[in-house]
């Protein structure tokens, strides 16, 4: 896939809108078989006892798409990365046979390793289920992001 830049060299009349036509040209193998494997369904196995709704764990995800990738000669990798002091996970399918890919990324917000591991197996679920529009949990229909007023108190003690 040529970079904008050097595509622009090539030829001043490009517009943005041009490369992500030849961007999207350049993905047509990784795309059509990402067509042909649509609709992948995962059994939601685990239950989120902060909300009690169902979950497709990592394990299942995992174990459900890798015999459907591998039939379509793609691959998954997960890598790390560090922007301006920020971690990401990067999560990216490459087809062997066109070498095209497809990656979507997550920040991890948070530092200590236990929690970053938790982190990063949240993502690499939200990942894979996001790059292969696969539904992994149950829909709240956005009740889980709703802000809740704070408890108001009478109290004066503070805690510095």
């Amino acid at each position: 896939m040529l970079l904008f830049s050097e595509i622009k060299k090539k030829s001043n009349k490009l517009s943005s809108e041009s490369v992500i036509i030849i961007s999207l040209f350049n993905m047509k193998n990784i795309l059509a078989k990402l067509h042909k494997i649509s609709g992948i369904t995962v059994d939601k196995d685990k239950k989120n006892p902060h909300f009690g709704n169902m979950y497709a764990s990592l394990d299942n995800i995992v174990n459900t798409i890798s015999p459907i990738l591998k039939e379509n000669w793609l691959v998954i990798a997960h890598a790390m990365s560090n922007v301006e002091w920020v971690t990401y996970l990067v999560t990216s399918i490459f087809d062997t046979e066109s070498g095209e890919w497809l990656s979507s990324s997550f920040p991890i917000a948070v530092q200590e390793p236990q929690k970053v591991g938790s982190a990063i197996t949240y993502w690499k679920r939200y990942n894979l289920s996001a790059l292969l529009n696969i539904v992994s949990d149950e829909d709240d229909d956005g009740n889980a992001t709703k802000w809740v007023a704070p408890i108001k108190t009478t109290s004066n003690n503070f805690w510095f």
